[in-house]
């Protein structure tokens, strides 16, 4: 019998093996040839090269509208302006996110500023003084009363018994930075590409608080109400895949963003078998692109994986031709290099 420990090295291209390289620093002018380089590594910096070619492929598919999935300290860590570029650039053309990202996002477009504080002041002093600490930086809470204020005043210009959605809200915060004279953020651009923007748990933010705060005052005052109704939202989202060819996702955390988006190529499923009268063409996500510290064994929604997603319906698999990468990391760290990689690579292509 052969034995099959004794291969040559001269032999195991036959079995699919690439070997790793060294990264030349010196031969790297660019950071998508850092990624490149990257990607012929090991652990997570391979990671982080297989996600560019993923998105290189992703943003080259003329077919594909891709969504962008928020959560975490994205605008507090000052990563909007990444996405306002990326809207600029016709590379997003739908964003669901928490409704924290984009309080804080608001409020910095609208010229208020995020803190690092000095030294470490004990929270009930932060708390006594108007100062709200997220992880290592404080937003105050006059910021906050402002944008309660500001919510107040878009909401008064709607015709009494309006509904409303998420998506309708931050059109409207977009519109209101941009008829302020303000030009610099991704809700404004959202709004000036006609990218829409969702939060599927509004009540869980700023902006739904100050929502349910201007109904108790209507009410108060006997005027009717402005009403909301998540369900348009979900409507509105389903026709937004129903008219795009193929799909990518690009993920910055998990949690609510991330299912909620996904779970639209279930409920297409549904509408199939379970109502007969609908027949909707099935939708998969086939590019996929996920930067999350949180790995699977922990049991949180955060950490489930693409393959997981294949068994559900949302994602194609890799066997039929689906592209997804994984990043096991800090997303303020790896989403601005990835990106500027991306651009890179990009404004090559235009030389």
């Amino acid at each position: 019998m052969k034995n099959l420990r004794k291969i040559s090295i001269r032999d195991v291209d036959k079995h699919g093996l690439k070997p790793l390289k060294n990264i030349q620093l010196k031969k790297i002018k660019s950071f998508d040839q850092l990624l490149e380089q990257m990607g012929d590594t090991a652990l997570g910096a391979r990671d982080l090269g297989n996600a560019l070619n993923v998105l290189s492929s992703m943003t080259g598919d003329a077919d594909c509208k891709i969504v962008l999935t928020l959560s975490g300290v994205v605008t507090i860590a000052k990563l909007g302006g990444i996405i306002t570029d990326m809207i600029e650039r016709d590379l997003i053309h739908c964003i669901i996110s928490t409704g924290a990202v984009i309080c804080h996002g608001f409020n910095d477009e609208r010229g208020n500023q995020h803190f690092k504080p000095l030294k470490d002041y004990p929270d009930d002093w932060l708390f006594e003084q108007g100062y709200n600490r997220i992880y290592d930086t404080i937003e105050t809470e006059f910021a906050m009363d402002e944008l309660e204020e500001v919510t107040f005043s878009i909401l008064e210009e709607q015709p009494a018994g309006s509904v409303l959605c998420s998506a309708d809200l931050t059109d409207l915060m977009g519109s209101y930075l941009l008829g302020k004279g303000f030009e610099n953020g991704f809700l404004q651009m959202a709004h000036r590409k006609k990218v829409p923007i969702l939060i599927p748990a509004f009540t869980d933010s700023e902006i739904g608080l100050a929502f349910a705060l201007f109904n108790r005052y209507c009410k108060a005052e006997n005027r009717p109400e402005i009403y909301f109704n998540p369900f348009l939202d979900f409507e509105r989202y389903l026709d937004f895949i129903k008219n795009s060819k193929i799909l990518g996702i690009i993920s910055l955390g998990g949690g609510v963003p991330r299912n909620w988006a996904q779970q639209i190529c279930p409920y297409i499923d549904i509408l199939n078998r379970r109502e007969k009268r609908m027949t909707l063409e099935p939708r998969r996500f086939k590019y996929g692109i996920r930067i999350c510290s949180d790995p699977p064994r922990w049991g949180g929604l955060s950490g489930s994986t693409y393959a997981e997603g294949v068994s559900w319906g949302k994602y194609i698999s890799s066997e039929q031709g689906g592209m997804f990468a994984e990043v096991y990391s800090d997303f303020t760290i790896v989403f601005p290099i990835l990106i500027k990689a991306l651009f890179d690579s990009m404004d090559k292509s235009l030389e």
